[in-house]
């Protein structure tokens, strides 16, 4: 099954209500937060929708394992199509408006 969220529209639930107020605020504070606001919603994920199987994010940590073969394969898809340059070069437009 193939699903694909729209990362621009705002989730019903605060997804990291768990972590608890201060982790929360450490979280978007860091890395992580400038990757959830400004990289993800722009990645290319319709293109890559052929080998898209992922849909980790409402999954616990435990199950969220991803086998090294799996993320290689995803790489090499991507580098076959073209694709990596196109990401690179959002993500340093995005990186640098946001910075």
């Amino acid at each position: 099954m193939l699903r694909l969220k729209d990362h621009k529209t705002g989730d019903l639930f605060d997804p990291s209500s768990h972590l608890g107020e201060k982790r929360s605020k450490m979280l978007k504070e860091s890395w992580a937060g400038i990757f959830r606001e400004y990289i993800l919603p722009n990645l290319p994920a319709k293109k890559v929708a052929v080998h898209y199987a992922l849909d980790i994010g409402s999954l616990s940590a435990e199950d969220t394992y991803i086998s090294p073969k799996t993320l290689w394969t995803m790489r090499n898809y991507i580098v076959t199509d073209g694709l990596h340059k196109e990401i690179f070069a959002m993500v340093r437009d995005k990186l640098s408006d946001a910075l």
